[in-house]
């Protein structure tokens, strides 16, 4: 029994300093500008003395303040990635529950964090379509810092809702929600603009489920929301400065090119239909076998799928019609929270997964089928990871 926990000990170790070696070699050629990304605007910005708008930069300049400030960013990114997986390691635990599966909930948060859409080479001109939205961006910092919090606040979120489903509100967990939600958007707001609506609407669901009774919890946790914003408010006022001459458009354009447009999929038809199922492939796989145990009058729950999967297409549909005009306009500031989105969406989808075969709600065998399908998206994370590592070109 010693021998088994040793084992699972040197497993947890070794996992552990495999991934934050990798992201710490990468991390390193992105500070140095060995490879290409945005991590030279970024500092560029902070060296140069420019408006520091995001929390990101003051952690730049932070690192850029210590004697080795290329290794100690490096570093720092390398433990926000190990940090984002600690945050769905810790979402995984409270969902899946027993003890005796950390094991299984620390791996999977690992593999999570390659999330990636299905590669399909005789489709795809390149490693991933123009409109990917599951796959994670590595050469961003400010989208990685995003992405750490969100996790946490996702967490805090599911765990908020339970209560005030039941007529609770613990103040202790809304005070780290509060926290957590406003360093996520101190980081980049891409990821409130798509959870607050959906957030709304849960809101609206919980007070007519429960007849009014939770209104003063309700009334509790969207004070959490609305003091995270301020500091999106002085971004902002930095961000669209008129001497930045940049401003936010809605537009359709990019929306028609999707759905009816040839530009991702070489003219193949249904092109939309194509990129969805490369992206969406296990989450709808998930989705559809719930919905049919639903029908079937089985006992499933489906809530965290459903509100998953509202986030996600708000943040995609934000990608699709919000922009920006001036400099900014090449930046795709509107396109990072469906990326991250699309990370939440697969950890939602895995816990749901493992959580009902754990409550014999699916056979073994669909739940092998569906762990293959996690699994293919996942080893495309990890080639498009170790393309990166090469220096290979970003095509997100």
């Amino acid at each position: 029994m010693a021998k088994k926990h040793e084992l699972k000990y040197q497993f947890v170790v070794v996992t552990i300093l495999i991934v934050f070696g990798a992201a710490f070699y990468l991390f390193y050629n992105y500070v140095t500008v060995n490879f290409w990304s945005d991590y030279e605007v970024h500092i560029s910005t902070v060296v140069e003395g420019k408006p520091l708008y995001s929390l990101m930069h003051r952690l730049i300049k932070l690192c850029y303040s210590l004697p080795f400030p290329e290794f100690s960013l490096a570093f720092l990114m390398s433990a926000i990635t190990l940090g984002t997986a600690y945050g769905m390691y810790r979402y995984l635990m409270e969902r899946m529950g027993p003890n005796d599966i950390k094991l299984c909930a620390f791996f999977v948060s690992m593999l999570l964090l390659f999330t990636s859409n299905l590669y399909i080479p005789n489709i795809f001109p390149n490693f991933y379509t123009h409109y990917t939205k599951a796959s994670q961006p590595w050469h961003n910092s400010t989208y990685s810092l995003m992405r750490f919090f969100s996790t946490y606040v996702i967490c805090l979120y599911y765990r908020l809702y339970d209560q005030v489903k039941k007529c609770e509100f613990k103040w202790s967990d809304g005070a780290l929600f509060c926290i957590a939600l406003t360093l996520c958007n101190f980081a980049k707001p891409s990821f409130f603009l798509a959870f607050a609506p959906v957030s709304l609407l849960t809101f609206v669901y919980l007070l007519y489920t429960a007849k009014g009774k939770n209104l003063k919890h309700l009334f509790f946790w969207g004070c959490c929301y609305l003091l995270s914003i301020p500091c999106m408010i002085q971004m902002a006022g930095v961000v669209y400065d008129e001497s930045e001459k940049s401003s936010l458009i809605f537009s359709t354009e990019s929306l028609v090119d999707y759905i009816f447009g040839n530009e991702a999929v070489n003219g193949h038809h249904f092109q939309f239909l194509i990129c969805e199922f490369s992206n969406l492939l296990f989450p709808l796989f998930v989705l559809a076998v719930f919905v049919i145990i639903k029908l079937r009058k089985q006992e499933i729950t489906l809530y965290r799928l459903v509100i998953a999967f509202l986030m996600f297409f708000t943040s995609h549909l934000q990608q699709l019609v919000m922009s920006e005009s001036g400099p900014r306009s090449a930046h795709g500031n509107y396109a990072w929270g469906v990326y991250g989105f699309g990370m939440i969406l697969f950890m939602v989808c895995i816990g749901e997964w493992i959580h009902a075969f754990l409550n014999k709600r699916i056979s073994r065998r669909l739940f092998a089928i569906g762990v293959i399908c996690f699994l293919l998206h996942m080893i495309c994370g990890v080639a498009y990871f170790l393309h990166l590592m090469q220096g290979g070109d970003i095509i997100i």
